[in-house]
């Protein structure tokens, strides 16, 4: 494939094939179309919106990759070092003639195609197919000059019908059609990410909680949902109140907001560290209640990433589970997650997540609408499950049976 081509002048004339196989449009609708399989089946693209421009990239360069193994054809005449040639281009070979230097032209028309061979004084030959080319007439035209001007034998005679194979139409519309299908369903499955404020210490320090030990004279619970900024707390409240609604816990939402430690912050990225506030919560909860086995949940406003996972972008939370004292520890960032009744959603998702795997002890699997799914790499991953553990989800027998097992270590 050629990416750039000569203007056609009077010293400059290049023809290509007029039937060409859609090999520009194949390249096209396999990328559109495997970058669209990858969003659909839950892979997340690098660069957010702009991840469209991915399999354009790719379709250019795989168009030309093919063009260069293919070897296109052309046919060129231009003013060379001994005056003007005509070249014949197969990929990288080229043959030539100079046109000045003409001793004959013949033609073989019983050939399929049939063939134009000149000769010139120095004894190179070039064979041009014919039927094959766009504009054929002023190729013959540029021939017939040459040869009356060098006195050469023979004449070039009329262009003939190009021949265009029934199946190149077709398969240029059905490739066309795949392609622009596969462009409306990336489109559509790329989520459109608004921006995230980043973290500094000032955002801490002005949202910071009110104490330094949240879990100080709490109540037993076997949830507790800790609000780590002053934003979060009517979070906790919400995911606190949805917790006893759908699941077999007793949750609470610790009344005092944690004042976060700014040693979590990556100045950097401007997020914080969710695997070092996870520790740091577990180190909370262990200093006043040792070994109590109850699974904590943090809920921060702020945008959160893990040191245990650099790669990604950010993280939606992050948890640790103590199997020796049956318990989890975890936080979740309500950062990415919209407003209103999605956020509400996304938010008891994340939530049943962290408490179907540190209280009751499941595991992540591949179940697309359970809060257990293996991989969350985006909000449209995240809208794809539901606060539920399982599909179907699992009873409450079923659940008070899980937490048993995990209890006993089996």
């Amino acid at each position: 494939m050629r990416l750039w081509r000569r203007r056609d002048t009077g010293q400059v004339l290049e023809l290509t094939p007029a039937a060409r196989p859609p090999v520009e449009l194949a390249c096209l609708a396999f990328a559109f179309g495997l970058a669209a399989a990858l969003v659909v089946s839950g892979v997340d693209l690098p660069f957010g919106p702009l991840a469209v421009l991915l399999p354009l990239a790719a379709a250019i360069a795989l168009a030309w990759v093919v063009g260069r193994l293919r070897g296109e054809r052309s046919v060129e005449v231009i003013d060379g070092l001994d005056g003007r040639e005509l070249r014949y281009r197969r990929g990288r070979d080229a043959e030539r003639v100079v046109l000045a230097e003409l001793s004959s032209v013949s033609r073989e028309p019983e050939g399929e195609p049939p063939v134009l061979t000149l000769t010139d004084l120095r004894g190179a030959t070039v064979a041009v197919p014919l039927g094959v080319w766009t504009d054929e007439l002023r190729l013959l035209d540029e021939v017939d000059s040459a040869a009356t001007a060098a006195g050469a034998s023979g004449v070039a005679g009329l262009p003939v019908d190009v021949r265009r194979p029934g199946w190149v139409v077709p398969a240029r519309i059905a490739l066309a059609a795949v392609a622009f299908a596969s462009a409306v369903v990336l489109v559509g499955g790329i989520p459109d990410e608004e921006p995230v404020e980043r973290v500094t210490p000032e955002r801490i320090a002005a949202s910071a909680g009110s104490t330094q030990s949240p879990f100080a004279g709490s109540l037993p619970c076997t949830v507790y949902v800790v609000p780590l900024d002053r934003a979060s707390q009517e979070h906790a409240n919400e995911i606190s109140r949805r917790l006893a609604m759908g699941l077999p816990v007793q949750p609470c939402a610790v009344s005092s907001s944690l004042a976060l430690d700014t040693r979590a912050l990556d100045l950097e990225r401007g997020q914080l560290d969710a695997s070092a506030l996870t520790g740091g919560l577990r180190d909370l909860f262990v200093a006043e209640h040792g070994e109590r086995t109850s699974t904590v949940v943090g809920v921060t406003e702020h945008d959160l990433y893990s040191s245990a996972s650099p790669e990604d972008r950010f993280a939606f939370g992050f948890s640790l589970r103590d199997d020796e004292h049956r318990r989890g520890f975890s936080v979740i960032s309500t950062a990415r997650m919209g407003s209103g009744d999605d956020l509400a959603r996304r938010l008891q998702t994340m939530a049943v997540r962290y408490v179907g795997l540190g209280y009751f002890g499941l595991e992540l699997g591949r179940e697309r609408a359970s809060a257990l799914y293996e991989t969350i790499r985006s909000r449209s991953d995240l809208d794809r499950m539901s606060p539920q553990l399982g599909d179907p989800p699992l009873t409450e027998s079923e659940l008070r049976q899980a937490r048993a097992r995990f209890l006993a270590g089996t």
